[in-house]
């Protein structure tokens, strides 16, 4: 039986989710960034300390990375292992990766090897893209690697520039750089932590990014003149949100070093300095600036990945936004501007065409108040678990409350209860 009437369904379905977003710019992520280099070519990308990237260059570097990754055969739907630091070249490597139509799957240099191995392995990796003597480090396992340096030529020399060109023309002619249609290879994979035994890797298609990017730049009146950071760590993936979109916005983006993102001290300097306007932060440090009543000039102040235990404070000269959201769906599935004071914070409503539900353990809608497990749908939705079908089926369950047809959601397996609202 339903303890909900139909028009009760529909009313709490839509309290949950977010609005309906019909994106009007339809051209993929590449597209965007590859349009503001050739209209402003000198506009400034990426900042890594005294180090800087322009958007001319960004593109170039990332072209010869795409070009590399060709010419070992890498192409649409491919995984490639990026292992290296927040940086100017774990910027033009993942960006390459994107140009030669596969799947960068970002890793932590400071795994230890067997893990490192372990998820070059489970996910068919063929190709890594390393630092400084990448070929001593990851060349024992049976992948072939590529050793990058930003805005360098890779394997091009000066003779080889007519086979460059060639195969540029190549890339233009792929799609890969213009126009996305359905969006629907993957764009990125990001291994769980696994703590409930091996890591995961989760699938995430370019429509899914392209939904969460178009949301974030409207929401947060993200522009071309936005300063946003790079905080946090590439196998977290609160990094490709906090990448890609600044840079589908022609925005610049200044990497935030180690010792910054461990310091208040440190990250208050930084972001004076830089003007940095869009800040993540994550719940720790948050909670630290409240404790020491420092201040933090951003615009915006993101959150997530954690639970949020205190609310803003006078001391955030801009507004604090609460996330939640599994990596399953893209990042971000829901977002709350958190208040002053605030004793609870909760985690919001569903993001631009993306549904939340609250549902029992027979997938029927709970009422207002009612603790139930916290299902998924819509835009953010991602592919699932790499090479593991039974895995994503237990998971990604049809949607019985979309109106689209073979639409999934995910079963998120956290307990929460809907406050008319707080969303």
């Amino acid at each position: 039986f339903t303890i909900l009437s139909e028009a009760e369904e529909r009313e709490l379905v839509s309290a949950m989710s977010g609005e309906r977003g019909a994106w009007t710019v339809v051209r993929s992520l590449t597209a965007e960034i590859i349009k503001r280099s050739e209209e402003v070519p000198d506009s400034v990308a990426v900042v890594d300390g005294s180090r800087v990237l322009s958007y001319a260059e960004l593109v170039r570097g990332a072209r010869r990375v795409a070009i590399e990754l060709r010419r070992r055969g890498v192409g649409v739907e491919e995984v490639v292992a990026v292992i290296l630091p927040r940086s100017l070249e774990y910027v033009g490597a993942a960006f390459g990766v994107w140009l030669a139509g596969g799947a960068y799957l970002p890793i932590e240099e400071q795994l230890p090897a067997a893990r490192q191995e372990y998820i070059c392995r489970a996910a068919g990796v063929r190709v890594i893209i390393g630092g400084g003597g990448a070929q001593q480090k990851y060349g024992n396992w049976g992948a072939e690697v590529i050793e990058y340096g930003a805005a360098e030529r890779l394997a091009a020399d000066a003779a080889e520039e007519s086979v460059e060109k060639h195969e540029e023309a190549r890339l233009a002619e792929n799609g890969s750089e213009g126009w996305s249609g359905e969006g629907q290879e993957l764009a990125y994979v990001i291994y769980t932590s696994g703590t409930s035994g091996q890591p995961k890797g989760v699938g995430i298609e370019r429509r899914n990014l392209r939904n969460l990017v178009m949301w974030h730049n409207g929401e947060y009146e993200v522009g071309a003149q936005s300063v946003g950071a790079l905080l946090a760590s590439p196998g977290f993936d609160a990094s490709v949100w906090e990448l890609w979109s600044y840079l589908a916005a022609g925005a610049r983006v200044v990497v935030i070093s180690d010792e910054e993102r461990l310091d208040v001290g440190q990250l208050q300097a930084r972001v004076a300095e830089s003007g940095i306007s869009h800040l993540f932060m994550p719940p720790p440090l948050v909670e630290e600036l409240r404790t020491k009543e420092a201040e933090i000039g951003a615009k915006y102040v993101l959150t997530g990945g954690d639970k949020l235990n205190r609310g803003a404070h006078r001391q955030l000269a801009g507004k604090l936004f609460n996330h939640y959201g599994p990596t399953e769906t893209t990042v971000v599935a829901s977002s709350s501007e958190v208040a002053e004071g605030e004793a609870v914070p909760g985690i919001g409503k569903g993001i631009a065409n993306v549904r939340l539900y609250v549902l029992d353990e027979e997938l029927r809608l709970s009422g207002g108040g009612v603790r139930g497990e916290l299902y998924i749908g819509g835009a953010g939705v991602g592919r699932g678990y790499l090479h593991q079908s039974g895995l994503t089926a237990e998971k990604f369950v049809p949607d019985p409350y979309s109106p689209e047809a073979g639409s999934r959601m995910y079963a998120s397996g956290d307990l929460v209860r809907w406050v008319r609202g707080k969303g």
